[in-house]
């Protein structure tokens, strides 16, 4: 894979168009080089759930649970984009309610990925004329936290 970390390239579609009609997305690239240097991880996901980008930060972070993502899920962090999340939650339709409705957001989960512990902030993401996007999520191993407490 190479390293753009954006599932939507010019001329192709992540997931099915739905993003394709919020010009949010379609401006990704340009945000691309500010979310590839923060030093948190970041997701984009569009309103089907479908992962849209990952951060260079993200990619480290998980590249790191390569392993648990390869035994619990069967793929590797370079075969996250495009993915529906429904593929890695046991009840998929938790998460399509939750995330489905921007007055749902902002959310804060903790979950648990093999060993690990990871803090979730998800919020919605409007364009310009305040259309529903989908959702950013902003996200953090606490692992060594957790095991601290």
């Amino acid at each position: 894979m190479s390293e753009n970390t954006t599932a939507n390239q010019p001329g192709k579609e992540a997931s099915g168009g739905t993003e394709a009609d919020c010009q949010l997305f379609g401006n990704l690239r340009s945000m691309q080089t500010a979310l590839d240097n923060v030093g948190t991880n970041i997701f984009l996901g569009d309103r089907d759930r479908h992962l849209v980008y990952m951060n260079k930060k993200s990619k480290e972070t998980l590249k790191g649970l390569e392993s648990v993502l390869r035994e619990t899920f069967h793929f590797s962090v370079d075969d996250l984009l495009g993915r529906c999340i429904d593929d890695f939650h046991k009840d998929p339709q938790f998460q399509k309610q939750l995330l489905s409705n921007p007055n749902n957001l902002p959310h804060r989960a903790e979950i648990h990925l093999g060993p690990a512990t990871l803090d979730l902030q998800v919020a919605a993401v409007f364009d310009e004329e305040g259309e529903f996007c989908g959702t950013i999520v902003n996200w953090e191993d606490i692992t060594a936290k957790k095991l601290a407490e």
